[in-house]
């Protein structure tokens, strides 16, 4: 072999090559003097040598001294035959990327380089972190920060169970059993949760391979039992309810808990609105229509919730909101801050009111469906209202039947009466005559 072909270990067979091949482009081992590291440490790089320029490709591999390097060899540390070893195998995949270009007389050595780079990458299969993080940036688009806090909680737990460089492709049902093992006995999660996590690795993997990222002959998730979900009880009761409306405060937190307490109500006369919605959308006319946050990049503009603002809901606007943004206090300047005030204080509330369970800002939104529901008010004129997804057992009839505003307006008012009332839920139903 020529000198002039710069590979010198041991004639590797990514180095046996056509002579005109070689003749184009060059490839060894060196570093870069002028490049040392902060300790003195050198980083080898791959010189790529075209058409009378080089340029370089990164390596993994450090040595302590430019010494270790001689004649595109590295020598006289413990691990020199596996960097060795190592460096033959990144040429040989330099060479083979090279082999599937075209036309590359006509580039320079920068973008030869570039090609050859993408190539490889296209290559190589995409590995879970790779697949977590295209998901990630996609959901970016459209999704809440909170649910993106969610999402990074979830690729937190799920991929120290996983090799740094393990490929999407290996993924199979065998794994899965192992991963939920793992959440439940390593990392402690309740089923809900590890629920919620698998199914953000099951977005990712869906969303992988219908960006043809990754292939399957079965899908992971085929053959895999899902984690029950246990349904969060944190609706109220019409009386737990009226307590919370009607409270006095007094103590250390009387400020914060009224506040926590009117932006709770706000959401439930608003049909359970998401304060993320709260936040964003106009509150100032008769009316408000919207497709919800968490949900909109699913739903078409024609699927959206329309609905009069009632009176109750128009007091707390015009007590917290202002030009069209919730009156924050110093402390309270960003949506994470606001949500942790208000959770923290709602416990106070649920104390203050005898509430033996748990209160969450969610809450208003369970309630105001269990309530609707206890009213018989129709599923379908429930879901509209919440700005929720249309159900299973809704879909059918969907294609026949369209839910409007009146038809909203008819059942918040509803609702609204009957929580405005100090009649019992039973009073209230057997007075129906439902």
């Amino acid at each position: 072999m020529s000198e002039a072909h710069f590979c010198h270990i041991d004639e590797p067979f990514c180095c046996r090559r056509n002579l005109t091949l070689i003749k184009d482009m060059k490839l060894k081992p060196t570093i870069l003097p002028a490049k040392v590291l902060q300790d003195g440490t050198h980083r080898i790089r791959i010189a790529m040598s075209h058409r009378g320029t080089t340029r370089y490709f990164q390596t993994r591999f450090i040595i302590p001294s430019k010494s270790n390097l001689l004649g595109g060899q590295v020598i006289g540390i413990p691990n020199a035959s596996y960097i060795n070893q190592q460096l033959l195998k990144q040429m040989s995949e330099i060479y083979q990327a090279f082999d599937k270009l075209e036309d590359t007389d006509y580039m320079t050595c920068s973008q030869l380089l570039t090609m050859i780079e993408e190539t490889i990458k296209g290559n190589k299969p995409i590995t879970l972190h790779e697949a977590f993080d295209l998901y990630r940036q996609n959901k970016l688009r459209s999704t809440s920060d909170s649910t993106i806090r969610i999402l990074d909680t979830a690729i937190a737990a799920i991929e120290p169970f996983f090799p740094e460089d393990y490929a999407l492709k290996r993924l199979d049902a065998m794994k899965l059993f192992e991963l939920r093992d793992y959440l439940a006995k390593k990392k402690k999660l309740n089923s809900t949760t590890q629920l919620m996590y698998l199914g953000y690795l099951r977005g990712a993997v869906a969303f992988a391979v219908r960006h043809k990222k990754v292939q399957y002959d079965v899908m992971p998730f085929r053959d895999f039992e899902m984690p029950k979900n246990k349904i969060r009880d944190v609706s109220l009761s019409i009386e737990q309810l009226r307590a919370i409306r009607d409270a006095e405060f007094e103590g250390q937190y009387k400020e914060q808990m009224t506040f926590s307490r009117d932006l709770f109500m706000l959401s439930f006369y608003l049909c359970g609105m998401n304060l993320v919605d709260i936040l964003r959308l106009d509150l100032s006319k008769d009316s408000v229509r919207f497709l919800r946050q968490k949900t909109a990049s699913r739903r078409s503009e024609d699927k959206s919730t329309e609905f009069t603002i009632q009176p109750e809901a128009r007091v707390l606007i015009d007590k917290l909101i202002k030009d069209g943004q919730i009156i924050y206090k110093k402390r309270w300047r960003t949506y994470y801050s606001l949500t942790r005030t208000l959770n923290r204080h709602l416990k106070h509330v649920a104390e203050a009111c005898k509430i033996d369970r748990r209160l969450i800002y969610y809450s208003a939104r369970k309630t105001f469906a269990q309530l609707s529901n206890e009213l018989m008010i129709k599923d379908s004129i429930i879901e509209y209202c919440i700005g929720d997804s249309i159900s299973m057992a809704s879909r059918t009839i969907g294609n026949y039947i369209h839910i409007n505003k009146r038809m909203a307006d008819a059942a918040i008012r509803k609702v609204f009466d009957a929580v405005a009332s100090t009649k019992s839920m039973d009073e209230l139903v057997e007075e129906s005559g439902l």
